[in-house]
């Protein structure tokens, strides 16, 4: 591990997608508190329990915890990510999938036309900038009361 400066540590970066069950969690009833818990709370949780297990292991070192770096997955159409960065405050980082129009935007394929054109050139102002916006608000929103926060990034992405 050493040969490494930082290990970005993530379990199942598109735990919400259902076509990767499955790796995916669903809501439950807290068999405990017989509360109910979304999808993305479970995924938090679980994860939670997994960086607690890492921590108690008498592998880790004190050195492990400035290596390593837990990162969480969440899709910008859905509330999975908020929701399991708000039950883990042990994951420094919530990624989101960056892509510049396609199915993740919800549109087809840009049409070769001169509005298409203009489509695809302001598709960042359109689009990725106000979801940008709105992900900083919740990582805002996320981190009221937590010292050390989650800080959001970008897990993927490119030309939809």
């Amino acid at each position: 591990m050493d040969a490494f400066g930082r290990i970005d540590f993530g379990l199942g970066i598109e735990a919400w997608n259902g076509r990767c069950q499955p790796w995916t969690f669903g809501g439950v009833v807290d068999a405990a508190t017989r509360k109910d818990l979304t999808s993305g709370q479970v995924y938090g949780l679980f994860q939670e329990y997994v960086i607690n297990t890492l921590r108690s292991s008498r592998y880790w070192r004190p050195a492990l915890d400035k290596k390593f770096a837990f990162v969480l997955g969440g899709w910008s159409g859905q509330d999975y990510g908020r929701e399991a960065a708000a039950v883990s405050p042990s994951s420094q980082y919530l990624g989101y999938a960056a892509y510049n129009g396609g199915w993740d935007e919800g549109e087809g394929p840009p049409r070769a036309n001169p509005q298409g054109f203009v489509n695809v050139l302001a598709q960042a102002y359109q689009a990725a900038m106000p979801t940008a916006s709105l992900q900083a608000q919740q990582a805002l929103e996320i981190n009221t009361g937590n010292p050390g926060g989650v800080r959001l990034a970008t897990l993927e992405g490119g030309p939809g």
